[in-house]
Formats: structure tokens, sequence, C-alpha cells
């Protein structure tokens, strides 16, 4: 069933089909209204219309719900605004007027004040943007490394819990690829495509651009932000205006004998592509086999780790695994803290303060494993002490003897045997050798959920575990 608001039931595709399309075309518009706003400030039959022109564009954009026009836009203001040099008082008015109205473009997108003038809320890929861009920074200083896979990361660390929607990919193709490499890569990157934009706005400072040259300036370098920001499949008319729009550039600065200027935007330009495919071939790529950081991701104010995931990988935890342990594991939801080791020694290093959940999830040579290669076992003081801080142990398929955990455990410590196919059980508490069994229908690869009892129930964890009251972490559920 479709859920509208509004005048409209989907995202703004008139004339393309597709909404970045779309949005790519009222980009290309909103700067050629603007130019025109701004060349012809001191003819009102002119002036006024093309401001109108300008804000209907960015009212369509904020309709088309498309980030990368979005910044296309800004970025396409940003150019000719520059290129103008000295602002008579009319135009300092247009600028003034052209800014009010992208900042409040932003806003609206930022606060997803779209339901007012038809935006939709069946289109899940655009329900938390702006949590993406919130938690970035985190995700950037949570790794250094860089993330194998930063959209199942957020997904598993980072996503609200009101979200339900698994995040294939970042927010925008630049912040995927930040994410992705580690910090000498993240600077490369951010130069990279500095450089040719810093270039032409020395340029523009130094010398008075044509009007048809900051037009060709300003639609050419838009272009090349929408593009790379969403990657789009870009029409071939986008790609002909693009295309006509650098030739034009090319040629108005030769016409116009600025020979520095063209040199030192196509020496950026070149550059700035060649440093791009240095960063994907030989870049600091993360070098951990599954898609999450060796980091734990702790957020504000939290004293402890909730849950402590040891080895393992997304074939066997599936691909929803982490939003399924905040839910499932973790005393508060929204600010839920998670960490990954490799082995149980990393996991005693993480392990500092008291934990909800320890789950074992690789094989028992990736858990024991030491630096030298050898076997430590769970002889460790360290990783006994790992052990006791739990209160509760889930085992995966199990990587290690049950029997052998419950030899460190604490006896207030609940312990979770998962299979990927047949029937889980749960040790008893209190060293009891009994196990309690409980229905299980589907396989462990398929029904991540399923352990902690959400997948068959949709009831509170400790209503399943039927925990007695010592198990203080998690207080009986009010009848």
């Amino acid at each position: 069933m479709t859920e509208s608001h509004g005048f409209l039931d989907h995202r703004l595709d008139w004339w393309t089909g597709d909404a970045n399309r779309t949005g790519a075309f009222l980009a290309i518009i909103s700067i050629l209204a603007l130019t025109a706003a701004l060349v012809r400030s001191d003819d009102r039959r002119l002036w006024l219309p093309a401001l109108i022109a300008y804000a209907l564009a960015l009212i369509g954009i904020d309709l088309t719900a498309s980030r990368g026009s979005l910044f296309g836009a800004i970025v396409g203001a940003c150019v000719v605004v520059a290129a103008i040099g000295r602002l008579a008082p009319k135009r300092r008015c247009t600028v003034g007027v052209a800014g009010a109205a992208l900042a409040a473009l932003i806003a609206r997108a930022a606060t997803h004040g779209r339901s007012s003038i038809g935006y939709i809320s069946t289109d899940r890929s655009v329900l938390h943007r702006t949590e993406q861009l919130a938690t970035f920074a985190a995700m950037m200083h949570d790794a250094p490394e860089g993330w194998q896979d930063p959209g199942a990361s957020y997904t598993d660390f980072y996503r609200p819990a009101s979200s339900l929607t698994p995040q294939h990919a970042l927010v925008s193709a630049h912040l995927q690829t930040l994410a992705t490499h580690a910090t000498i890569g993240r600077v490369v990157y951010v130069f990279a495509w500095l450089a040719p934009i810093v270039a032409f706005f020395l340029c523009a400072h130094r010398h008075r651009f044509a009007v048809v040259q900051r037009l060709f300036a300003a639609i050419f370098i838009s272009s090349a932000c929408m593009w790379s920001f969403n990657r789009l499949d870009v029409s071939s008319l986008l790609a002909a205006i693009a295309l006509f729009s650098g030739v034009g550039l090319v040629t108005m600065s030769f016409m116009v004998s600025r020979t520095a200027t063209l040199i030192a935007i196509a020496a950026s330009l070149v550059a700035a592509i060649g440093i791009m495919q240095l960063v994907e071939l030989v870049g600091s790529k993360p070098r951990e086999r599954i898609a999450i950081s060796n980091r734990f991701v702790r957020p504000l104010g939290a004293l402890s780790l909730d849950v402590i995931v040891v080895g393992g990988n997304r074939d066997v935890l599936g691909d929803q695994w982490g939003p399924v342990l905040r839910e499932a594991m973790t005393r508060n939801v929204e600010r839920s803290s998670i960490g990954w080791a490799k082995t149980l020694a990393d996991a005693a290093d993480l392990a500092q303060a008291p934990t909800t959940a320890l789950v074992l999830a690789g094989s028992i040579e990736e858990l024991t494993s030491t630096i030298d290669g050898r076997s430590k076992g769970l002889v460790s003081v360290r990783i006994a002490e790992c052990l006791e801080r739990a209160h509760l142990i889930v085992l995966i398929d199990p990587p290690l003897p049950p029997e052998e955990i419950v030899r460190h455990r604490s006896p207030a410590t609940a312990l979770i045997e998962l299979r990927s196919s047949g029937h889980p059980v749960m040790a008893e508490l209190a060293g009891q050798a009994g196990w309690r069994n409980y229905r299980y229908i589907g396989d462990l690869r398929r029904h991540w959920a399923l352990p902690f009892a959400l997948f068959l129930t949709s009831q509170p964890l400790q209503t399943i575990l039927a925990l007695p009251p010592r198990w203080s972490k998690y207080p009986p559920p009010a009848p």
C-alpha cells in the first residue's frame, strides 16, 4: 500500500523518469536563472522573472529529494558568484536572495521538512540521509584504517534503531570512497577534488571572466559534482550539456587570452584524475576480510560495551546481524555500543567493564590464535576475566565446546548455543548441567534474528530466557 503526503506520491521525476536526472536538469536551470538575475540586475523586467525561476528550480530540486542535485546547485551558484568579481549593490541584493533560498533548501533537506509540499514517506532511501551525514565523522574516527563495506558497517553499528532499511552504501559516492580508504587516502582524495576548483576560483579572482565563460564554468563544474556525488546513470542530454560546457570553457579561455587560467585548470584536472586513479589502485584499503572495523563503536557517554563479537563473518552472521544484536541484547537500543575482536585475547582488551553479551562466531583457530600463531586456549587469565564479565555468552555453530566455556564463565552468566541448522539450546544458569530447548524453524544463515527470540515471538529477550531475578541486567518484564 502506497502512503503519500501532499500532491505527490513519489519523488519528482518529470521529463526523465528518474529523480536524480530531473534534479540535475533543475540544477542547471537554477544556474542559468541566477546568471541572468546577476547580469541583468538593473533590468526589473528580467531580474524578477529570473529570481522567480531560480526559486522554482530550487523547489523542484527539493521535491526530487536528490542530494547530488542540491550539491550541484550549491556549487554552481558559488562558481557564478565567485567569477563575477566586484559586486554592485544591486547584485549584492541578488546574491543575498539567492543565498537565503539555498539556505532554506538546505535546512529543509536537513530536517526532512518536506511533507507539506509533497514529500513521500514510502521511499525509504531518503528517510535517514541526515543521520548518515551526521554519523559520518564518527565512522571516520572509529576506523582510521577504513571500512571494507561502509554501507554494511553503517547498518550494523550506526543506523538508527527506528530504521528498518539496510544501507548498501553511504549517502554519497564521495563519502563511500572516503570511508573505504585509510587516512592518507582520504587526504589525497579531498585534495584531488579541491585542486581544480581552487585553481578556478583563484584565476577568477585575478581576471574578469566573460558572462558566457562564467556560465560554461558553472555548468561544467556543477555537472561533474552531480555525477560524482551519486554516480548516476547520466543521460545523453546531460552528458552533451556537460561536454559542451567544458569545450566552451576551453574555447573561451583561448579567445580571451587567459592562457594561464586554462593551463592552471587543465593541469589541476589532470592531476586530480591521476591522483584519484592512484588512490583507487594502490590506496590503503582496509585489510579486514569482514565488513566491520577492528575498532569498537562506543557512543558518547557509554561506560562499557553492550556487545562484543569475536571472530565470524557475514556469511555466518547474516546481513542483518548488527541491528538484531542491538535490538535484542543492548540495554539502550538508541545508544548501543558494539565491539568486534579477532580473537578472545583481543576481546579481553575491549572488555574492561561488565559486558552485556559476548558472541563467539569464529572457528577455534580464529578465536584462540595468538600473534605467533600458537593456540592459547582458554587458560589465559585475561580471557577468563573476559568470560566472567559477560552476562550472556552466545556460541555460533559452536566454535568452542560449551563445557569449556562453562568452566570459566560466571555462575550468573547465561549461555546460548546456536547452530546453522538444527535446534539451538540454552544452558541452565547457576552451572547446572541440564539444557533447555525452544522451538526453531528455519536456517540461521537466513534468519539471524532467531537467536534472541525476536524472530520467534517478538517478545523481550528476558521473557524468552526466563532469567532469574539475580540476573539484574534485565529485570523481569511488567505483567
